[in-house]
């Protein structure tokens, strides 16, 4: 007999919302590295099409370019001592 599993597969912006949330910041290539995404971009635009405050700098490193993304700590710790923990972007993408 064959069990199925079902899990909740998390989407491409809640997983990048996560990892911001936890304080850190992402790139082009470590979304790729860590998550398999390659279109941080559209996801980040997505996310702040849901209201999420991303900051975001260009960076050079070696001659190369690209974008860093981040959440304002101050930002990051209203959601962590919200009780409600921001249930209008739960949604997200």
């Amino acid at each position: 007999m064959t069990q199925t599993r079902q899990t909740q597969k998390q989407t491409h912006c809640e997983i990048i919302k996560v990892h911001l949330l936890a304080g850190k910041s992402i790139s082009t290539w470590q979304a790729y590295q860590l998550y398999d995404i390659t279109c941080l971009a559209q996801r980040i635009h997505d996310l702040r099409n849901k209201g999420l405050p991303i900051d975001d700098e260009m960076v050079v490193r070696e001659g190369k370019r690209f974008k860093l993304y981040w959440l304002n700590t101050d930002y990051i710790n209203g959601q962590l001592s919200s009780p409600i923990n921001n249930q209008e972007g739960a949604a997200v993408c």
